[in-house]
């Protein structure tokens, strides 16, 4: 459950780009204002790349198994079109044979 649960939210682009640009711009902040330690800026900044990076990835993914699938289909609709032209043509076919 957790699993789909992170997935789902990795694949929502307005969330995981809201968590990215908060989490770097946290980061940033408390580099500017020297809030912070000098090493939790520079992680928040890491973690905010690494989640924007996720997105991409999640997101070129998603795109790629929904072309596969698109071929897939067509795929699929070309030879339901043939396999319909064949059975015309037999039935075609006997039509003429029983006319003669």
């Amino acid at each position: 459950m957790p699993r789909e649960l992170i997935a789902e939210l990795a694949q929502n682009p307005k969330i995981a780009i809201s968590v990215s640009a908060a989490t770097s711009t946290v980061g940033a902040g408390t580099k500017f204002f020297d809030l912070a330690t000098e090493m939790l800026p520079l992680l928040s900044v890491f973690v905010g790349i690494l989640v924007s990076i996720v997105v991409i990835v999640v997101q070129i993914c998603d795109m790629l198994r929904k072309n596969r699938e698109h071929k897939a289909a067509m795929i699929r609709s070309e030879l339901e079109i043939e396999i319909l032209r064949q059975k015309t043509k037999v039935l075609e076919e006997i039509d003429r044979m029983a006319g003669d």
